[in-house]
């Protein structure tokens, strides 16, 4: 995949591939979108859009730069683990601290994999 880049009002996303150790416990290449900004109403869309377009049965969200994520988004991360559950993994990289509370207390599908270490 080549990087690519999408932008809402508040939101920037990149998607790039990288290796890493899949569901399976092998190396694989694995798609990863990095997120810049605001997950609001606003800019949900762009962040669902940008989930669709991952490929990779095992994938990374990098929520490095993430500053908001309302309910919008959330959903969609969990959608898209739904999505992927007999498939792969949907794994998320350096999220909030709150969103990590919010995931806590939902019944979040198995494979969203939390607290991702860094690519190295």
């Amino acid at each position: 995949m080549d990087d690519v880049q999408f932008a809402a009002r508040e939101l920037t996303i990149s998607l790039s591939v990288e290796e890493g150790v899949g569901r399976e416990g092998h190396r694989c290449r694995m798609d990863v979108l990095t997120c810049a900004g605001e997950v609001d109403l606003v800019s949900e869309p762009v962040f669902r859009e940008a989930l669709g377009r991952l490929k990779t049965s095992d994938v990374i969200v990098d929520l490095s730069g993430l500053t908001f994520i309302g309910a919008a988004g959330i959903n969609a991360l969990i959608e898209i683990a739904e999505q992927r559950r007999a498939s792969g993994t949907v794994r998320l990289r350096d999220e909030p601290a709150i969103l990590r509370r919010v995931l806590t207390v939902l019944d979040v599908p198995p494979n969203l994999i939390r607290n991702h270490p860094p690519s190295r």
